[in-house]
């Protein structure tokens, strides 16, 4: 009898998922969006999707071997490294709310913004910026006066499960798995734009090692860069609540492979110590 009510219930969450994603997408997600990815062509025989995790200083050997040979998508603040101008990325994904949310932004990091303006404004090479659709208008955005910055808006609306009808509706870039970091929003566009192979880099995703509660019951956590830039970040969340808003990540990124291998396309993770477990691992 339980395993009946299991399998029923599971059926009907399936149901809902892709009722709400439906929804989601009616209400939310943009067809002038959806048909800008869709223009967009792979260069290359893969895609390295590159995360600013600390890691990324022990990878960077691995990936300017091959870099002639294969594109690059870069996220969020990447472009204030030196690496970024080295590696000079086809691609690039910013969903970083402060980036868009400009008065708050300039309060907390004005210059870590002042130095995106000025970096992407210093692009000699052809380059997608992309970044969601919601985010109609970003004082930041609107300082970058470069004509070889072709910016593209996503679809970000975030989709439920893993149904034939949720998989088409990405396939359709009108939506994706849960968003909660901009690491799976880069992973969805290296696979929609049409690469067969997608390798990952500096995604260690190790914020639960870092993860504390003081006396005061205040929770904290180290965000760590490959460019030195270490930040404690206090939250106003609960325990459970960080909790969860891992389980939505890593989550997100078993339905990334799920859909990638629908597909036929091999997504590998190449950081040693990640804890994300849905990809195939190098060596």
């Amino acid at each position: 009898m339980r395993s009946i009510i299991k399998i029923i219930f599971v059926k009907i969450k399936a149901g809902l998922d892709t009722f709400i994603s439906f929804l989601a997408v009616l209400f939310f997600s943009s067809r002038s969006s959806a048909s800008k990815i869709k223009k967009i062509k792979p260069k290359g025989k893969s895609c390295y999707v590159i995360a600013n995790g600390p890691s990324l200083t022990k990878e960077i050997d691995f990936i300017t071997n091959d870099r002639e040979l294969n594109s690059i998508l870069v996220l969020n603040f990447f472009c204030n490294s030196k690496m970024f101008f080295d590696l000079q990325p086809e691609y690039y994904c910013i969903s970083d709310p402060l980036v868009f949310n400009s008065e708050d932004g300039y309060l907390r990091i004005p210059e870590v913004l002042d130095d995106f303006i000025i970096n992407m404004n210093k692009v000699s090479w052809p380059c997608v910026l992309f970044f969601p659709q919601h985010f109609s208008t970003s004082f930041v955005l609107n300082k970058i006066n470069n004509n070889n910055i072709n910016f593209c808006t996503f679809n970000s609306t975030p989709l439920l499960g893993e149904s034939k009808i949720v998989f088409n509706l990405f396939k359709r870039n009108l939506g994706m798995p849960i968003p909660e970091s901009v690491i799976i929003s880069g992973i969805f566009l290296a696979i929609n734009i049409g690469y067969k192979k997608i390798d990952l880099f500096g995604v260690d995703h190790s914020w639960i090692r870092d993860f504390k509660v003081d006396a005061s019951n205040s929770s904290s956590f180290f965000l760590a860069h490959f460019y030195g830039a270490s930040s404690r970040t206090k939250n106003d969340r609960s325990v459970s609540q960080f909790l969860i808003s891992q389980y939505r990540l890593f989550r997100s990124h078993e339905v990334l492979e799920h859909y990638a291998r629908v597909n036929n396309i091999t997504i590998i993770n190449n950081t040693k110590d990640s804890l994300i477990d849905s990809y195939e691992r190098r060596n």
